[in-house]
């Protein structure tokens, strides 16, 4: 075997193993349905990685050729590169966190990925084993899933939505959406045997069955969608009964919508947990409500940095900066817009949001024209693949994306590229000497080693080391044993990698809280509350904009009784997110701590008037009336909000008990 052969069949192996990424699933990591897949596609990327560019370096063929995909992509990275560096919190754009594994490090990872893919695949045949093989990957998900609907296995995060080893229904659903229209793309290949399409046809039908069954509704929206695309392009470029099954198809999609919608109030459709949530769906509905509001908040972020955005990851800034009163029935952080186009326009400014539009435009257009050039059953896999691209674009349009979606959207950028560039120069035509090309590979290897240890080996570290940091430890070891413990593990997390460092530290703060609260000697509780208050703001002092850091500080300090910094951290995160209604809760809770009581009822006032139907405001409010013996005024107060002065609320009840005050 050559060395170029070699190295061909590493890349190609490597390249096929990411694949696998959806299936990874690491128990012993923080985040494991996400950890574990970002640094098993990292270091398959970079396996692929160098040996393709030790091949490129010694045989030009293997070298991408250009394209206005290619350029789009470079656009986007360039883009997303310089939003880091101007970054409002830098560390997170480049490192992200372990909930996500996004940031600048895995953008470059999926643009390598690009590369290989462009520069190493170059016959349809291997790129339909490909496609293939993720298909049946996706297939053996959905088996998973199934054994989740008949109640074999476990649901990981809600009761009734599917999701697999994705472990999110979204991301499943996403996952399944790009895999239901490569598998009917591969279905209408001509080499495609009898009993291959046989199987494309029950992995469509399985799919769409678990697809149907995560209840996801921009993924649901978006197959239909991808399917009223194709239709659509099938009646404009077909002839005969393929025009008219376009048509067909369309009408029927247009009835079934129609016939949805006059019937949603049926009993049929609101006993259904996945219909119910399509019915639902109106300007009224607490969901679409906070949608529009996050996507307003967005936008003020979008005004003040419009280039270049707040950079990679930083969407959580805008959201504390802009923060609306309106989304206090929603969970507190969001860091993500649940759009993915505001989310590039916020975090990468106007030039990262037209070069990832640019992705999807010219990847339509290169594939419509080509279609038209091939009016034969031949285009009929082009037509699929535009229905695809307007599938993930309406998905994109109600959700955010993650690793495996992007790794499959990437793929599809790729042999689009491939379809069209063939006639097209490489990149680089120049042919390197023997000595050249030695020097390059052992740099390339050197570097590669290096980002492998950065951004695999360092970060695993620190992921399976700080589940051993929050992990029970058995009952019979000494409390001081246990402290000692926890806060050398702590301590070894934080050195390790940046990744997942603000995580952490949350994750010591409430540690720290449970040592407090043990047998441990007061000496080593101090120990570790001092390292925990130190290490917290560290995270405070990462950037000026986000005020989870100083509201979870203020939070640790009020219940350790250091009231006064408590209260200047409270301060300074409501400094940071103005209008937040739970961070003047905790302050006011901490100026009724130390007798600064009128502050405190005029900071729960300032907050029931900033939305008065907000629950939690106009308990607070309903209590501190009843406190001053105003009876009236609280009734009338839980009047407006709830209609009722019967409500159940905890804290309400707990106020009644504690206070001895008879109930309204």
């Amino acid at each position: 075997m050559t060395m170029n052969k070699f190295l061909a069949n590493v890349a190609t192996g490597a390249i096929f193993l990411t694949l696998l990424t959806p299936l990874v699933v690491a128990s012993s990591m923080f985040f494991p349905f996400i950890t574990g897949k970002a640094f098993f596609f990292r270091t398959m990327v970079e396996v692929a990685f160098t040996a393709w560019l030790v091949l490129a370096w010694r045989n030009p063929d293997y070298r991408p050729r250009r394209g206005l995909i290619l350029w789009s992509f470079l656009t986007l990275v360039v883009a997303a590169t310089l939003a880091t560096v101007f970054s409002a919190d830098v560390t997170k754009s480049i490192w992200s966190n372990f909930e996500r594994m996004e940031g600048l490090i895995t953008y470059l990872h999926l643009f390598g990925y690009f590369l290989v893919l462009a520069g190493l695949f170059q016959t349809k045949q291997i790129w339909h084993r490909f496609f293939a093989t993720s298909v049946g990957v996706s297939a053996a998900v959905s088996f998973y899933a199934l054994t989740q609907f008949l109640g074999w296995a476990e649901i990981h995060q809600s009761g009734v939505r599917l999701d697999a080893t994705l472990g999110n229904a979204t991301y499943l659903a996403v996952f399944l959406l790009f895999n239901i229209f490569l598998a009917a793309f591969l279905w209408f290949q001509t080499e495609t045997t009898k009993s291959g399409k046989w199987f494309y046809g029950v992995s469509i039908i399985l799919n769409i069955f678990v697809l149907y069954n995560t209840a996801t509704r921009g993924s649901i929206l978006g197959l239909l969608a991808g399917v009223g695309a194709v239709a659509l392009l099938t009646a404009l470029v077909k002839r005969g009964r393929a025009r008219q099954i376009g048509l067909g198809l369309l009408l029927g999609l247009a009835l079934l919508a129609g016939g949805f919608w006059l019937a949603r109030d049926s009993q049929i459709i609101q006993s259904s947990p996945v219909l119910s949530r399509f019915a639902g769906i109106s300007l009224d509905d607490t969901t679409t409500q906070s949608r529009f509001l996050i996507w307003q908040m967005a936008l003020k972020g979008v005004a003040e940095r419009p280039i270049l955005g707040w950079g990679p990851d930083n969407f959580q800034l805008v959201f504390s900066r802009h923060y609306d009163p309106q989304m206090c029935r929603q969970e507190p952080w969001f860091d993500r817009a649940h759009n993915v186009f505001v989310d590039w326009l916020v975090t990468t400014g106007v030039v990262g949001f037209l070069a990832y539009l640019a992705l999807f435009v010219t990847g339509a257009y290169l594939l419509i024209r080509l279609a038209l050039a091939h009016r034969s059953d031949s285009n009929n896999g082009l037509i699929i693949l535009v229905g695809l691209l307007a599938a993930y674009g309406v998905n994109n349009l109600f959700v955010f994306d993650n690793l495996v979606s992007y790794l499959l959207f990437v793929a599809t950028l790729a042999y689009i590229h491939f379809l069209t560039s063939e006639a097209k120069p490489v990149i680089i035509s120049h042919e390197f000497g023997r000595t050249s090309i030695k020097i390059a590979a052992g740099v390339t290897i050197i570097a590669v080693l290096a980002v492998f240890y950065l951004t695999v080996i360092q970060p695993a570290r620190t992921s399976a080391t700080l589940i051993k940091a929050i992990s029970p430890i058995d009952a019979s070891v000494p409390a001081d044993q246990q402290t000692v413990y926890r806060a050398e593990t702590f301590d070894r997390v934080l050195a390790l990698s940046p990744t997942g460092r603000v995580e952490a530290r949350e994750q010591l703060l409430q540690a720290t809280l449970q040592i407090v609260g043990s047998d441990a000697s007061d000496q080593n509780k101090q120990a570790i509350v001092n390292f925990a208050g130190t290490e917290i703001i560290k995270s405070v002092e990462q950037n000026e904009y986000d005020a989870r850091p100083p509201y979870l500080a203020g939070r640790f300090l009020g219940a350790l009784g250091d009231y006064n910094n408590a209260t200047q951290l409270l301060i300074e995160a409501l400094r940071r997110s103005p209008g937040k209604q739970m961070i003047m809760f905790d302050l006011a809770n901490v100026y009724f701590q130390t007798e600064r009581s009128t502050e405190g009822a005029t900071l729960i006032q300032d907050a029931y008037e900033l939305d008065l139907t907000c629950p939690d405001s106009a308990v607070n409010y309903a209590m501190v009336k009843l406190s001053t013996g105003d009876r009236a005024t609280a009734r009338q107060i839980l009047l407006d909000s709830f209609g009722t002065t019967s409500i159940d609320h905890e804290r309400l009840k707990t106020f009644y008990q504690q206070q001895g005050v008879e109930p309204l």
